[in-house]
This record gives C-alpha cells, structure tokens and sequence, in this order.
C-alpha cells in the first residue's frame, strides 16, 4: 500500500452507477462462475466447522447434572407427558436445567491462542515494527533515517489502537487454531470529510475588497461562498476536504463467511479468481454509505432499488439453473438437487466479491471476446500493396482470423446485496477496479500445519467425498471421482 501521505491509491469510479446492464452480467457472471460452485462446496465443510465451533465454545453434547432422582419429572407438557426416554428429564426444583459439556478442546484451543497473544504483542509492542537497515550509518545529531522509523512506530501504534488490533487479533488466531485456517479482511479505507474555514470580512467596500484578494492569494482559489451570519455580518467561506478515514482495517473472517474455489491454493491469494466474504448489514448500513466520487469513493450506488422488497438487477432462472449445473459438473465432478430454500441462505446479505472480469475500456463485460476494433468482426482488414492504389483484402492479424479480441480479466470489488441462490434476488451496488497496490487480494489467509497436497486449506483435503448425512444446509450435493 502506498504511503498515503505521498501517494493516494488510484481510485476508480464505481461502474454500477447509471449502467444497468453491467450489473446484470456483472452478477450473472459471477453466479455462474464463481458464487454456485464456492456455495456447494463450503457446504460440505460448514458441518465440520460447526462442531469446531461448538468445541471452541465448550458446546458440545450436553448432559444434566446430577440430581436426585426423586426431583426428576419426564421434560414433556403437563398432560400429554412423553415418555422420560423420549424428552429426558427436568429438575422439578428449577425451570432451568443445569448443563455442562467436555471442554478439553476449548483448553488446549484457548492456551494456543493466549500464547500466541502473548509472545505477538510480547511488553506491549504491536507485531509489526519500522527497523533502520543495518547499511545506515547517521551522525548523532543528523539522524533523518532514524527519526522516520520512529515516525513510523508512533503511526503504527496508533493505527493499532484505533482498528483495536490486539482484540481482532485474538480472534483471528483462535480461528486459526480452531478450524486449522483462518482469514482476516485488510481492505483499504478512505472516506473523506468536508469543512469549512469562514472569514468575516470588513464592512466597507474597500476593506472588504482588500480582504478578499489577500484570502484568495492565501488559499490559491476563489472562495466558494459569501454569506452572512447571525449578526448579520459578511462571511467569506473556504471548504477543504480532509481524510476522515484513511487507513488498512483488520476484520477477522469467520471461516464459513468466505467462499473460494477448494481447488486452487489460498497462497497468495490472487491465485483465487474471486474470493467472496458475506456480511450481515440492515438497512441504515446501505443508506449511510452512500456513493460520493470524491468523499466517498468505496460507497454504494443503487441504494433505493437495493432497498425495494422486489427490486433487484439479477434472479436466477431455471434455464440458467440448467446450463449452471452442466458447468457444476464439468469443472468440479459436483451435481446439485435443489431443496427447499431456508431462511439462512435466502436472507439477503451484503456480498463481497473480489473477482476477475473481462471489462472492456467502454466499461462492458466481454464473456466471450469483444468485436475485434480492426476488422469490425469480418476477419478481413483492406491493405495496399505496393505500387498499387486499390485496396485489397488480407486476413486481419490483430484478432488472428477471429473476428474477436480476447479482453484481460482484470481484478474488480464487486458488492451485490440479496442472493444469487434459486428464487433469490440480488442487486448490484459497487463495481468498481481494485484500488491495492499491485491488484492484490486484501484478505490475508493462513493455516496451521499445512502439508503439500493441501495447499488450499487444511480442511478441504477430503479422502472420501462423499457428503456429510447430517445438518447438511439447503442443498444436498453429491460429487464425483474429482477431489482437491
């Protein structure tokens, strides 16, 4: 990341506004390549993390505590009692049961995870700290090398505070030890604030005239407005823009709020084509991040169609379903049968997408190529010969006989709120060219004890593929030979 006081990240405009037809391939696009798939096969290891988690949170089958069997009544309704084999039993003594369960992983979780805490932020220092080179040799009293690493440190520090990075630390790494991976969101922030500077300016024609030629020579500019205050007195008024958020958050990810492709290596990240993170957010969140070119940059357009009960850019069609499942099965071994929809997976949720898109420069999306500038999609091209003055056709080497140009996928933050599953509806609200430097990911990934045929995560090596037969969500997916 650039430093932000010398060089701003370049910062483009956000295409889902006032272009309707690119957020509808936009989500297309991403339904069909990336989201279905990414979705089908997290969960077949969402069961598997769910009882991580229940382990970490000391919730694991849960047992009554000791009590005489003389307090002990059959737990069903007075009336209609089940039988105590049926509906167990409650203490008569207390509404509430008293419950326990094992916690011999949460301990051995919970004292990984305090000392790596412990020994990261070892006397107080964050992680990360600015160090001169070792070829830098300064004078005591002329040391400019020295006093930027100590410049450093202090911001350090203080960005450590403000995103409480000691806290989302500890729970990225009890994600880490618990599910054998772990994520964190390192995404850039910058939002800007506007204030304005007034100057009340003289009463007399001349005073005032003078006043206002030295405020313009002083700001460069002229001012952007003259009224008058509450007494009544002639104000000159200067806005100024300042950062109001600059800086690189640190959000852990739980790990079934990120959806990649299990085949491919989460090392770097930029291997994955379109990492996915989901967000729970409610309506006062889209109507305050509103879309701002130069305020607020990373906003939202299209809040007010996001906001509609029927509105939306995007809804799977059964053809689409069709065509869907015939790539599902090509490039994953994977064949879907469609269930039931339930709540947690139709509720709409903000939706992150850092994916790869073949935009044109007139800011289209070209699945298939775009027509070929040179030849207009003839194939053909007119050329003089030499000596001659009348044109003939040649074969147009710029599309090699095609008729089309393939476009370069380029890495784009797409955010869509709603769902792109079955009966679902999705509306776009931020297409926009990723603003880190060098087009990389911002999730940061890690994983514990890797081995060299996971390089994804450590849960996705499965021997077997067959799916789980319990607490499977939505969908009930059954895969062929292939495997990561």
């Amino acid at each position: 990341m650039p430093s932000p006081d010398e060089h701003f990240p370049q910062i483009g405009p956000n295409l889902a506004a006032n272009n309707e037809a690119l957020c509808k391939d936009v989500l297309s696009f991403i339904s069909q390549e990336y989201f279905t798939p990414y979705v089908l096969q997290a969960e077949r290891l969402i069961p598997a993390w769910d009882r991580a988690d229940d382990m970490w949170r000391a919730q694991l089958n849960r047992a009554n505590l000791s009590v005489p069997i003389s307090d002990m009544i059959p737990a069903g309704p007075e009336g209609t009692q089940k039988t105590g084999k049926q509906a167990g039993y409650i203490n008569r003594n207390d509404a509430r049961v008293a419950r326990v369960s094992p916690a011999a992983g949460h301990k051995q979780m919970d004292a990984i995870t305090n000392l790596g805490v412990a020994i990261s932020f070892e006397d107080g220092q964050i992680p990360v700290q600015a160090r001169k080179p070792r070829t830098v040799f300064e004078h005591p009293l002329y040391n400019p090398t020295e006093q930027s690493v100590l410049a450093a440190d202090e911001e350090l520090q203080r960005q450590a505070t403000e995103i409480d990075l000691k806290s989302n630390y500890r729970i990225a790494l009890g994600g880490h030890v618990k599910y054998g991976h772990g994520f964190a969101l390192c995404d850039f922030e910058r939002e800007l604030d506007v204030i304005e500077e007034p100057h009340t300016l003289p009463p007399d024609l001349q005073g005032m005239q003078a006043a206002m030629f030295q405020l313009r020579q002083q700001y460069g500019r002229p001012e952007d407005e003259i009224k008058a205050d509450q007494q009544g007195r002639m104000q000159a008024i200067w806005r100024k823009r300042i950062p109001k958020v600059m800086r690189t958050r640190f959000m852990p990810l739980d790990c079934s709020a990120v959806f990649i492709d299990e085949l491919l290596p989460c090392t770097p990240m930029d291997r994955q084509p379109c990492p996915i993170v989901r967000t729970h957010i409610s309506n006062l969140d889209l109507e305050s991040n509103e879309y701002e070119p130069e305020n607020n940059p990373f906003g939202w357009s299209n809040i007010t169609l996001a906001l509609e009960e029927n509105g939306s850019h995007f809804a799977l069609s059964q053809t689409d379903e069709q065509d869907l499942r015939n790539r599902i099965f090509k490039r994953w071994g994977m064949t879907d049968s469609q269930g039931n929809t339930k709540p947690r997976r139709a509720i709409k949720q903000l939706w992150t997408c850092y994916a790869k898109l073949p935009i044109g420069p007139d800011n289209n999306l070209y699945k298939d190529g775009m027509t070929c500038p040179d030849c207009g999609g003839t194939r053909k091209v007119q050329a003089y010969q030499q000596g001659s003055d009348i044109p003939v056709d040649q074969p147009c080497t710029k599309c090699d006989v095609s008729g089309k140009v393939r476009i370069k996928s380029g890495r784009y933050v797409v955010q869509f709120f709603g769902a792109l599953y079955g009966g679902s509806t999705a509306t776009c609200l931020r297409i926009q060219r990723n603003p880190t430097a060098k087009d990389k990911v911002p999730i940061a990934y890690s994983r514990y004890l890797p081995e060299d045929t996971a390089t994804a995560r450590q849960s996705a090596r499965r021997r077997s593929h067959n799916p789980p037969t319990s607490n499977l969500p939505q969908r009930t997916i059954n895969s062929s030979t292939a495997r990561p």
